[in-house]
């Protein structure tokens, strides 16, 4: 009985995932598609190492890698460029799909995921759904208490995206059993003592071997280079509905810039005011916080540490400089998670999908290439209302620090 349900089940999620790819297959995504076939020309060209070393870019060699695997084993069908990287994002998206229905049990939760992602990976092909499946593995294995494994799929995830990143230090205070009880020396030496050393020697050795087979087989400069590149974005939002973007417009205010009403992303320049990088202090100090506050919980768990590292993404969507339309992919996959463990966060898991495919929406459209939308009579741009919202609703997810987390202790 239970077998027949699954299969059913699974059914009907492989024919949502076959009817969405074929109204989606001719979307042609943003302009980072094209950042993707060139991806594959330098490869093509020079060879999987050589060529990511050609273009020093924001994305770390993995990304490239994927692209590559599924340009060699389908273009030997005769496919174009733009149908294989089409399949590689439903291949993900399906598979991502697939292990959240099996980690849920819930066909619901699972279509739910779908129909999060959809416009992101198959409308805008943004390649966040490739990281996106191996965070989800590293997580599930981690809660398992699978050390090695999780360290195996968090280095995976980073090494195809640098944003992962981002969450290393909750994840190093989780498996290490960090337990500090109060401000103090002998608070802090007994920590020391307590460390789950075992864990925390599995991860850096796995770290370890991830890092020199890397720098061994691409060179040390190129990752370093893309690491660097990626932490010095000199615009203030590129198209993110958040606090830089407010920030953008008081900008064009101030410089009497005018573009119909519409409000377009800056780059940041030497004469520009320091209060352009408000932004970035405000995020370290609230990114410092919210681990300070995770480092002191007396009890903690898996859904402890899937809000933490929700709000540590969305922190870096919110206040940081450079944050992209799509950049608040990593908190909605953890507010999904976090659905997953305890269903009183669906408010906050839809909430969240709704704020980034609103996001990206606004600026692409369903399939990448849509016309802005949001200007009213060339005057006014929704997208102000929309960020001042996402603001506060960002703010509303640090009041749940306190009211819903911190009171287990």
């Amino acid at each position: 009985m239970e077998t027949t349900k699954k299969i059913k089940e699974l059914s009907f999620l492989s024919i949502v995932i076959f009817y969405l790819s074929l109204v989606f297959f001719s979307a042609e995504g943003t302009q980072n598609y094209l950042a993707w076939v060139y991806y594959l020309d330098l490869a093509n060209s020079f060879g999987i190492t050589a060529g990511y070393a050609e273009r020093v870019d924001t994305y770390p060699p993995f990304s490239h890698l994927i692209l590559k695997l599924f340009y060699n084993f389908f273009s030997l069908l005769g496919l174009e460029v733009f149908s294989i990287i089409k399949i590689s994002m439903i291949f993900f998206l399906y598979t991502s799909s697939l292990i959240i229905y099996f980690y849920s049990k819930s066909l619901k939760i699972a279509i739910f995921f779908i129909f999060s992602y959809v416009v992101c990976t198959l409308g805008s092909i943004d390649l966040d759904i490739f990281y996106g499946l191996f965070l989800i593995l590293s997580f599930i294995a981690l809660k398992k208490e699978k050390i090695i494994l999780f360290s195996i799929f968090y280095c995976i995830s980073i090494l195809i995206k640098w944003q992962p990143i981002i969450l290393a230090p909750f994840l190093m205070i989780y498996i290490a059993e960090v337990n500090i009880k109060s401000f103090s020396i002998k608070s802090f030496i007994d920590a020391f003592k307590s460390l789950n050393f075992q864990n925390l020697l599995k991860s850096f050795l796995v770290v370890l071997i991830f890092v020199l087979i890397c720098f061994v087989t691409y060179g040390f400069l190129p990752i370093v280079k893309s690491f660097y590149v990626s932490l010095n974005h000199n615009y203030l939002s590129g198209n993110a509905l958040n606090f830089n973007w407010f920030i953008t417009w008081l900008l064009q205010l101030v410089e009497g810039r005018s573009y119909e009403g519409r409000i377009l992303f800056t780059k940041i320049y030497s004469h520009y005011p320091n209060y352009v990088y408000l932004g970035t202090v405000i995020f370290f100090l609230i990114y410092f916080s919210i681990l300070l506050i995770f480092s002191f919980k007396k009890r903690r768990n898996i859904e402890d540490l899937y809000f933490f590292c929700a709000l540590a993404f969305f922190a870096v969507f919110i206040f940081n400089k450079g944050a992209h339309s799509n950049h608040l992919f990593g908190a909605t996959l953890l507010f999904i998670l976090l659905f997953i463990e305890n269903r009183k966060w669906i408010f906050h898991a839809i909430t969240t999908v709704m704020i980034s495919n609103a996001n990206i929406i606004m600026f692409y459209g369903i399939n990448g290439s849509g016309k802005r939308l949001g200007v009213i009579n060339n005057s006014f741009d929704l997208t102000l209302i929309l960020t001042i919202l996402n603001v506060f609703y960002f703010l509303y997810l640090l009041y749940l620090v306190r009211v819903t987390i911190i009171k287990k202790n």
